[in-house]
């Protein structure tokens, strides 16, 4: 039951929150740094997974915010390792 609700959420996302970032010519920078961030602090793999599914699709839909997009996500990736999330804690060592 879990599953599905947690595939329902990235559905109301997907389709709620991403049609201003597709909509508009302009890119919605705020709205794209929460796409990224949010996933990362989370930190679940399930979340992770969702996250790069979503990524996926904003940038086949959108590919002129790519160098955007990649710019957030090598800055949240590098926020993981300065505060040693994830990956890189140190209660994993």
């Amino acid at each position: 039951m879990r599953g599905y609700a947690y595939f329902a959420a990235q559905g109301i996302v997907v389709t709620n929150f991403m049609s201003p970032l597709l909509k508009y010519r302009k890119c919605e920078y705020e709205l794209l740094h929460y796409l990224v961030v949010l996933p990362v602090e989370v930190g679940t793999p399930s979340a992770i997974s969702a996250g790069i599914e979503v990524w996926s699709w904003i940038i086949s839909e959108k590919p002129d915010i790519e160098v955007a997009f990649m710019s957030e996500v090598v800055t949240a990736w590098s926020d993981t390792i300065k505060h040693e999330r994830g990956l890189f804690s140190t209660s994993l060592k």
